[in-house]
């Protein structure tokens, strides 16, 4: 029987297409949505490089959570310090990684926080 309670979770807000600074290559903070159940904004940062997340706009509000989906195979140990630093310092008080090396990437958010 499929979970009613998560099939709901999101709010039926159309999915904004993340935005780039065209003339700079800086990524955007875009909101997607709000979450039903802990009614917490939603927000999809689109970037190529480490670097334009890191120039990204913060998320509104004091403390966020991070879902990190990215491709790490191409960046280097300064990219994943640099970026872990910066989110953690903005306000980052959970992180989820996912992809390729997402494990290091990981770890890395985990000595920053230390």
């Amino acid at each position: 029987m499929p979970n009613r309670r998560f099939q709901r979770a999101v709010h039926k807000r159309p999915a904004a297409e993340p935005r780039r600074n065209a003339d700079k290559g800086m990524a955007a903070l875009t909101f997607i949505g709000r979450e039903d159940v802990s009614e917490r904004e939603l927000f999809v940062v689109d970037a190529v490089r480490a670097s334009d997340a890191i120039s990204a706009p913060r998320p509104p509000g004091r403390y966020f959570a991070c879902l990190l989906a990215w491709d790490a195979t191409a960046a280097t140990d300064p990219d994943v310090v640099a970026l872990a630093r910066h989110l953690l310092s903005t306000g980052c008080v959970y992180v989820c990684c996912w992809g390729p090396k997402c494990e290091w990437v990981h770890d890395t958010f985990d000595i920053g926080r230390g």
